[in-house]
């Protein structure tokens, strides 16, 4: 399913679900986006204390949940009595989601964008234990991995390298062409803001496949799918139907 992202249309990736109008990272979110047609749904993935991969953004937890504190510093039996917080900042009833529970609640055509989150908190297991549950769930051939970690993705591509890998990074890079190699990255993944349409053309010229995030309306969306841009990240997936063609499943 992945090579399907080789095409002339964009590829829209729900980002963290549909953040702008659920909880981000839970399991509404995502089936939101699932059902708002996106093509894919991009994810973030860390460590509990205990080595349980939680499906969470930030590495504190004060953002996004009622909780405060490293996540890391916390075992699953604590995290998951946590609850989600909505875009305003108002607290649901939502808990936050194991990488396990993702997968049992979407249907098994659900493309996946996972991003490791080693960073600004290192977590040594996390590509590991990622990877042993979407081997598990059989999902390898659905899935993609990202990071702004490089060594997280030499390491993936060591032990999954069947599963495509993206670099992602903010702002202006030296030869980001050597990065991504360097890094086993067919991908890469930037802010809208962060890289010039030069910078981007020189990218696509290398043979490498651009992702953007930080969209928030088809105005932003319409001007990059002019230049070089193969996919993107959006926090409503609502409007972005409206802008290219979606796939029929």
């Amino acid at each position: 399913m992945i090579t399907g992202m080789l095409r002339e249309a964009k590829w829209i990736w729900g980002h963290r679900g549909a953040l702008a109008l659920e909880p981000e990272n839970t399991i509404p979110s995502f089936l939101l986006a699932y059902e708002q047609q996106v093509d894919g749904i991009e994810l973030d993935v860390q460590l509990s204390a205990d080595g349980v991969v939680v499906v969470l953004h930030d590495g504190t937890l004060d953002r996004t949940t009622n909780g405060t504190g490293w996540v890391g510093a916390y075992n699953w039996s604590t995290l998951q009595q946590l609850r989600a917080r909505y875009p305003d900042g108002a607290v649901s009833d939502i808990p936050i989601p194991r990488l396990e529970e993702v997968f049992d609640a979407l249907p098994n055509d659900t493309v996946l964008c996972i991003e490791y989150k080693n960073g600004p908190y290192y977590y040594p297991h996390l590509v590991e234990k990622t990877l042993d549950i979407v081997k598990r769930y059989h999902a390898s051939s659905r899935i993609i991995v990202s990071s702004f970690d490089q060594f997280a993705l030499v390491e993936s591509a060591g032990l999954a390298p069947e599963i495509p890998r993206a670099v992602a990074w903010m702002g202006r890079m030296v030869e980001p062409w050597g990065v991504a190699r360097a890094a086993k990255a067919s991908w890469v993944h930037v802010h809208k803001d962060s890289v010039p349409l030069d910078d981007l053309r020189r990218i696509k010229e290398s043979g490498l496949q651009i992702a953007v995030w930080g969209l928030k309306s088809a105005k932003d969306a319409s001007h990059l799918a002019m230049h070089y841009v193969d996919a993107v990240f959006v926090d409503d997936p609502g409007w972005a139907k409206n802008l290219v063609h979606l796939e029929h499943r």
